[in-house]
């Protein structure tokens, strides 16, 4: 089905409502994030070479939406609609990584890495994140949190350390946890 569902494009059509025959037009990079990542998922358990161009699509259509973040131009970050995602980012270097890691084509590894130092950049000295919604070019946030950005986040970081080792990624991912677990969730039964 999510390999019918890839545009020739590269998008994904994930919100079809079949009483109207028409799609969705919002769309998720986040959402397109995750979906690779679940391809990728699949195609290293059965080897389904059907689904692989469908990922490749989705892959270089993603790559389209990375630009060099505010503050450095040397890490990078998933632009949508004027805003980045700590979670979206998060998802983008998990989908790149289990993509490397399922048919080892690493050519998409140097946009990982400057991903995945974006959440290194963003992140407090503490594990906590200064917002989850970056507005792009202006750099203030948008007053909403998720509870799964920073989740997101730590399995991007852990899984690109399996590709493409980098201590500081599992450092951070530590103290993210470290946060979640003791201040964020730290009075939860």
């Amino acid at each position: 089905y999510l390999s019918k569902a890839v545009y020739p494009s590269g998008r994904f059509d994930y919100s079809y409502y079949a009483d109207a025959n028409r799609s969705m037009k919002d769309y998720s990079l986040l959402r397109h994030a995750g979906t690779i990542f679940s391809m990728a998922e699949y195609y290293g358990v059965f080897k389904d070479n059907t689904i692989l161009p469908a990922i490749k699509r989705a892959m270089s259509y993603m790559m389209k939406f990375f630009v060099p973040s505010i503050e450095d131009e040397n890490t990078l970050c998933l632009l949508e609609r004027g805003s980045i995602k700590l979670g979206g980012n998060g998802l983008a270097a998990l989908a790149i990584a289990k993509y490397a890691e399922v048919t080892n084509d690493f050519s998409y590894i140097p946009a990982m890495q400057k991903a995945c130092n974006w959440i290194l950049q963003k992140m407090n000295s503490d594990g906590s994140f200064p917002g989850h919604i970056q507005f792009y070019p202006k750099g203030n946030y948008k007053n909403m949190v998720s509870e799964y950005y920073p989740g997101e986040a730590i399995y991007g970081l852990m899984l690109a350390n399996k590709i493409a080792p980098d201590e500081r990624w599992v450092d951070a991912a530590y103290k993210i946890a470290k946060w979640l677990i003791n201040v964020r969730d730290g009075n939860k039964t």
